[in-house]
């Protein structure tokens, strides 16, 4: 299964251009969750109360995190290199 992901600059623009189809939900992620995304680390949650599962994982391109230094900016460089922010 290849879902068609695609990156927005706001959700408004999101829900109009990409539609909402049969339903949408919105999951939001807190900084610490991105960072551990970066990491390697996978962010699991719920969908519509317990009927899905849902798991976010970066796709196999390498991440340049340097553990002690998780300034904004590096996130934020890192997120644009992979296609996001």
């Amino acid at each position: 299964m290849n879902p068609k992901i695609e990156v927005y600059d706001s959700l408004k623009s999101a829900k109009q251009e990409f539609g909402e189809n049969f339903g949408a939900y919105v999951f939001r992620l807190t900084r610490a969750q991105i960072e551990a995304l970066l990491q390697g680390r996978v962010v699991a949650f719920d969908i519509n109360e317990g009927e899905y599962a849902g798991f976010l994982v970066l796709d196999e391109v390498e991440v340049q995190f340097d553990e002690s230094n998780k300034s904004e900016k590096q996130i934020r460089a890192n997120l644009k290199r992979l296609g996001g922010v």
